[in-house]
């Protein structure tokens, strides 16, 4: 919390006991010459303050509203402070005399101040003067910028979802671990996709800076596009131009582990939340004060919510639902490859693909598609080739590839595909079979206090673009209803949010199918008459949703609705 004295001028103008200072600010005030100005039990808001910071907003000082929690200030010599708590940028002016319930507060300090729910306080009132700069909460810093709520929570899984999740009920106030099953970090994996509802909450994480980290590991399309070929003839059926995103809604397409490392460290390193590694789970539990999980170990650890967001296969599903169900095949699989341009730079055929920079090409066909990129300048190149697959699921569903198998598959293609295909080192190749799981009923336990999250909850196809977002946004809205709703409401907090969740993630996973269908049947005499109907998709729903936002502006409501269930 940083504070700093005010110029006199400015605490003139706003100390109730200072000359020259306007009615409006005496405690019988009201609303005078047109500002809006609110009295919150002994709280007074001004929404007109002149104060340097954009987009005024109300702060609850005897509880809450909106989600802000109450800031009680104490000023000795009658010194104003600026003060910063969650984020938002408070002016907080006392008056003399102004006695307080709850811990003393110390007066060693000029000002010092108290940050407590319990407080009340006598005799004369205080000023809140609130001010954000953020279009949610105002909160973009990712270390501990909220008051602790004293909620434990264990999350199990590091991957995008569960590092989110952590790093996003940090930023609620929880206290938060991790327990990961791998023993370290590997750079494993290749091209991932966050849409721009995923850069609004990485914006977020200590004001922009790990949305910087992650720029340089991005593909940058804003010149090239994305080419969108037929699949025989190779021709450009159209070229997709890449959106002017916002800055603080950027859209990231890399290579996975690489973009893992950067918020694993962040979690690790900037934040110091713990992730213990090499800790794989027995099994889960929970009563009515509190879940955890059982490592095979035999240790048990306890915590007030466990987030399980260890993928699929993840044992909580047994909890969750009350017996075991398997993957089932989708009918489809991806071939999939990272590897440096080396080879692509040695043939004139292919090395236009990387000495221009990024590039993003896909050829569509029958019941197939081939997404080719360059990234990081041209020097690293991806590809991803989905295809009709029904071999039987077992627990295991990542193989090795054979490139003999991807060139059969697509003989009858455009030679650039092969091509493509030829410069790719085959230990670098990946089959990976697209399991599907029935649409849960629920992904909270019947306590209520585990719950499923990301892949555990909601598998996605490739084609929706959007499994790992869904993940992260899934993060950000458990860790707001575990904050709004305290400590001692656990269960319903967790069921809103999967009330808040559920109905959007549903739609958005129908996304993957839809375009899947689309490029695989593709009406090739339409698409001459009108060939943007082949392009992907970006719907403005999904992209433009604010997670955050969200859950703050509905969570009320929603757990009205449970209650009265």
């Amino acid at each position: 919390m940083a504070v700093r004295h005010l110029p006199g001028k400015l605490l003139r103008l706003l100390h109730p006991c200072c000359k020259g200072t306007s009615a409006a600010y005496r405690p019988d005030f009201g609303n005078r010459a047109g500002k809006r100005i609110v009295r919150l039990s002994n709280c007074l808001v001004d929404h007109h303050v002149n104060v340097p910071h954009p987009r005024p907003r109300i702060v609850d000082c005897a509880g809450r509203l909106g989600g802000t929690r109450c800031v009680w200030g104490y000023h000795t010599w009658m010194q104003p402070a600026y003060l910063n708590v969650d984020g938002i940028n408070t002016l907080l002016v006392a008056i003399p005399h102004v006695k307080y319930l709850g811990d003393p507060v110390a007066t060693s300090r000029i000002p010092s101040f108290s940050v407590t729910r319990s407080a009340r306080v006598l005799g004369y009132p205080f000023f809140c003067i609130s001010t954000v700069n953020m279009a949610t909460n105002g909160r973009t810093n990712g270390a501990a910028d909220r008051p602790k709520t004293g909620i434990k929570v264990i999350v199990v899984g590091a991957g995008f979802g569960g590092l989110g999740a952590a790093i996003e009920c940090h930023r609620q106030g929880h206290d938060v671990e991790i327990y990961e099953a791998f023993p370290e970090l590997k750079a494993l994996g290749d091209i991932i996709s966050f849409g721009p509802n995923a850069g609004r909450i990485f914006y977020r994480w200590s004001n922009g800076e790990v949305a910087k980290r992650m720029r340089p590991l991005s593909i940058d399309l804003r010149k090239y596009g994305f080419n969108i070929h037929k699949y025989d003839t190779g021709e450009i059926v159209i070229n997709q131009k890449t959106p002017q995103y916002a800055e603080d809604a950027p859209n990231y397409n890399g290579h996975r582990g690489e973009l893992h490392e950067v918020v694993f460290n962040y979690a690790k390193d900037d934040l110091g939340i713990p992730i213990h590694l090499g800790h794989k789970i027995r099994t889960y539990f929970e009563d009515e004060k509190a879940a955890g999980i059982v490592l095979e170990s035999g240790e048990k650890i306890a915590a007030d919510v466990v987030l399980a967001s260890d993928g699929v296969r993840s044992k909580a599903r047994k909890s969750v639902l009350g017996y075991e169900d398997k993957p089932k095949s989708s009918g489809y699989a991806v071939w999939r490859a990272w590897f440096p341009n080396k080879d692509m730079l040695a043939d004139p055929e292919t090395a236009q693909f990387c000495n221009n920079g990024d590039s993003f090409n896909g050829w569509i066909g029958p019941d197939m598609h081939f997404l080719f990129s360059t990234i990081k300048n041209g020097a690293d190149c991806c590809w991803v080739l989905t295809h009709p697959d029904e071999h039987d699921i077992d627990e295991s569903w990542s193989f090795p590839g054979k490139l003999s198998e991807v060139k059969e598959a697509i003989k009858d293609w455009d030679p650039m595909c092969t091509r493509i295909v030829s410069k790719t080192p085959e230990e670098m190749l990946v089959d990976w079979k697209l399991v599907y799981r029935d649409p849960l009923p629920t992904w909270v336990s019947p306590g209520g206090r585990i719950l499923l999250l990301g892949d555990s909850a909601h598998p996605f196809l490739p084609t929706s673009a959007q499994g790992a977002t869904q993940a992260l946004e899934d993060g950000v809205v458990i860790a707001v209803c575990l904050r709004r709703g305290g400590k001692d409401n656990i269960p319903v907090s967790v069921r809103a949010h999967e009330k808040i969740r559920y109905d959007r993630v549903r739609e958005t996973q129908k996304t993957g199918e839809s375009t899947r269908d689309m490029w695989h049947k593709t009406d090739w005499e339409k698409v001459k008459k009108n060939p943007e109907i082949i392009q992907f998709p970006r719907q403005d729903w999904i992209f433009e949703f604010d997670a955050e936002k969200n859950a703050e502006e509905t969570y009320d409501d929603v757990v009205k609705q449970i209650l009265a269930a």
